[in-house]
């Protein structure tokens, strides 16, 4: 096998975009009443973004469980400086700016001893620990927060695969727990069927999709003949391919199944991509997509920063929030994509590359 799959870089820079576009959406609600976008429309693109958030967790848990022995070789508290030189300085870079964002808009209350312990928490990305999602300054951080909190309780989580010397018991574990995460998602839909967002963002879950990920990449590690992988490679990619492309297709008018489908695609997307053995993942691997992936981290913690400025541009200073017209959220969003990406390359450039 590869060391470094360049397809699945490929496909997280491909992930955090449309998890974007999905926080886009977010300009709808600026629309006038007869310019609304169609609800189903943009439930489908949410729905394909919370996929995209589940492929995030997977794949992070993926590449952490398969390198871990190396990771931790030099003791955990070297291996928690590692993370956290990797994840805390961006954090603590954008932060301020949107704790100053968000008491300006109005949309999170100034209190003292509330706002210097939430930025605390926020600051070291602990506050999930916490629940304090929507407490948080900056809300697409929940998942970088989410990660992290595993991140520290990987050798707790990661033990029991340590007993198992045998990767295809580890593989059939890894189906037994998108199973489960799969049916704990529908249960949560039929409970709250107002929040679908929490099929997706519950601690349970959260726990579940990582521990997909940790063991795959475990097991993975493990295979001793990586070319009987590799003889497969041309029609497991086409199989996965072909119900990812199903479950996006069907996630508008079949949302049950389209989701279903997707959720148990992602751990063997996370495989094929890895394994790279077929024309698919070659192709994008060979694309120039992959190059842009040292940026992801950065674009994804500062891109909800930009969407939110431009609300408070268009509600606070041009007064025409509630009363947009479609033709100017478009204009709206490449603003928005413009600014971040300006950051993303500051951020990791003077930031990233210097202290990780």
């Amino acid at each position: 096998m590869t060391k470094r799959a360049y397809s699945l870089d490929a496909l997280r820079v491909i992930a955090i975009f449309w998890v974007f576009i999905c926080h886009v959406l977010f300009f709808d609600v600026g629309l006038a009443e007869d310019e609304k976008m169609l609800p189903d429309v943009s439930n489908a693109i949410s729905n394909i973004g919370a996929c995209a958030v589940h492929f995030f967790i997977v794949l992070s848990a993926f590449l952490v469980g398969y390198s871990y022995e190396k990771s931790i070789s030099h003791g955990y508290v070297e291996y928690v400086k590692k993370r956290a030189k990797r994840l805390l300085p961006v954090n603590m870079v954008i932060l301020p700016f949107y704790v100053i964002l968000l008491i300006w808009v109005g949309l999170h209350e100034f209190a003292w001893v509330r706002t210097i312990g939430d930025y605390i928490l926020a600051s070291l990305l602990l506050e999930e620990m916490f629940r304090f999602s929507t407490l948080c300054f900056n809300v697409p951080a929940w998942t970088i927060s989410t990660l992290f909190i595993l991140y520290l309780l990987t050798p707790l989580l990661i033990w029991p695969l340590k007993k198992i010397k045998n990767p295809w018991i580890l593989f059939i574990f890894v189906i037994i727990l998108t199973v489960a995460d799969w049916e704990y998602r529908f249960g949560l839909l039929m409970t709250f069927p107002k929040n679908t967002w929490i099929n997706y963002a519950s601690p349970i879950n959260r726990i579940l999709s990582y521990m997909e990920g940790l063991t795959l990449g475990y097991a993975v590690r493990l295979v001793t003949c990586p070319d009987s992988i590799r003889r497969y490679a041309k029609w497991m990619e086409i199989i996965v391919f072909g119900a990812i492309i199903c479950g996006i297709s069907m996630i508008k008018s079949h949302y049950m199944l389209g989701n279903y489908t997707l959720l148990y695609s992602v751990p063997a997307l996370v495989l094929v991509c890895y394994v790279e053995g077929g024309w698919i993942t070659r192709f994008i691997a060979s694309s120039k997509i992959s190059k842009v992936s040292p940026y992801v981290y950065a674009f994804y913690m500062s891109h909800f920063f930009f969407i939110l400025m431009v609300y408070a541009i268009c509600d606070k200073v041009l007064g025409i929030w509630g009363t947009m017209s479609l033709t100017l959220v478009p204009i709206l969003s490449v603003a928005a994509f413009i600014g971040t990406c300006v950051v993303t390359f500051l951020l990791h450039h003077y930031v990233e590359k210097r202290i990780a």
